[in-house]
């Protein structure tokens, strides 16, 4: 039986989703999971939205 890695199985877009959602309560939390997505997809090849990710990463830090 073969085993892909969790990353394999891992829909950068949901954390995407949910860290927008958390972005104004929790932006630690949402920092996370913009980096969990950011990471998914440079690992897939999507270069184009791990930098809307690592974007989205810059804003919150420099909100704070």
């Amino acid at each position: 039986m073969l085993l892909l890695p969790a990353a394999t199985w891992a829909d950068p877009w949901q954390d995407y989703r949910r860290a927008g959602e958390l972005e104004a309560g929790d932006p630690a939390t949402a920092e996370g999971l913009y980096r969990s997505a950011a990471v998914a997809f440079e690992a897939s090849g999507d270069l184009k939205n791990a930098g809307l990710a690592w974007q989205k990463i810059f804003h919150l830090r420099d909100r704070q």
